[in-house]
C-alpha cells in the first residue's frame, strides 16, 4: 500500500496529535494561571495602595509582564534541557528540531517568545503603559495569529507545525 502525507514510515519519529498538543497546552496554562495568581497576590499590596485606576492597570501590567517573563524562562529552560514542559510530559510528547535533535537555549527561547505572542499578542507589554487601545489591538492580533497557527497545524499533515514551530524550525513528536 502507498504512504500518504502524514503517515509514519517504520522507524521514523512519530508526530504528536493535535489533541496531545492541546492537552499539554491546557496543563501548562493551568500552571501559569496559578503562578499568575501568586504574582498578583505578591504585587497585591502595591495594587491596593494605588489610588488610581491607571495605577491599578499598570500594576496589573507589571504582574502580567513578570508572568510572561516566567513563562518564557520556563518554556525555554524545559525545552532546551528536557525537550518537554510538564504538560508535554503528561501528554507524552516533546519538542525537537526538524531533524530530530534537541533544542539549544537560543532556539528554545525564540520558540517561547513566538509562542507567547501567538497566545497573547504581546498585550502584556501595553498593560504596563496603560494603553487600552493598543492592548485591544494586540489581543485581537494575537488571537488571529493563534487561530492561523492552529489552522496551519491542522493543514500540515506531515508534521502539524504551528507558527512557533516554523519560526524556530521545530516539531512536536510522541515520546511513547
Amino acid at each position: 500500500s502507498r504512504l500518504k502525507a502524514g503517515d509514519t514510515i517504520p522507524g521514523e519519529i512519530e508526530r504528536s496529535s493535535v489533541g496531545q498538543r492541546f492537552g499539554a497546552m491546557i496543563l501548562d496554562q493551568l500552571i501559569f494561571i496559578a503562578t499568575g495568581f501568586m504574582l498578583n497576590m505578591a504585587i497585591g499590596g502595591a495594587i491596593v495602595s494605588s489610588a488610581t485606576a491607571g495605577g491599578n492597570l499598570r500594576m496589573f501590567g507589571v504582574s502580567a509582564l513578570a508572568n510572561s517573563a516566567l513563562m518564557v524562562l520556563y518554556y525555554s529552560y524545559m525545552h532546551s534541557t528536557k525537550g518537554q514542559t510538564l504538560g508535554k510530559m503528561a501528554a507524552g510528547i516533546k519538542v525537537v528540531r526538524v531533524d530530530g535533535g534537541l533544542l539549544d537555549r537560543k532556539t528554545a527561547t525564540i520558540r517561547a517568545l513566538v509562542y507567547l505572542f501567538t497566545t497573547s499578542g504581546g498585550s502584556q507589554l501595553f498593560m504596563m503603559f496603560n494603553w487600552p487601545i493598543a492592548m485591544l489591538v494586540a489581543s485581537i492580533l494575537g488571537t488571529l495569529v493563534f487561530y492561523v497557527s492552529v489552522i496551519m497545524a491542522l493543514l500540515d499533515k506531515a508534521m502539524q507545525r504551528t507558527v512557533h514551530d516554523r519560526v524556530s524550525k521545530t516539531r512536536v513528536i510522541r515520546t511513547a
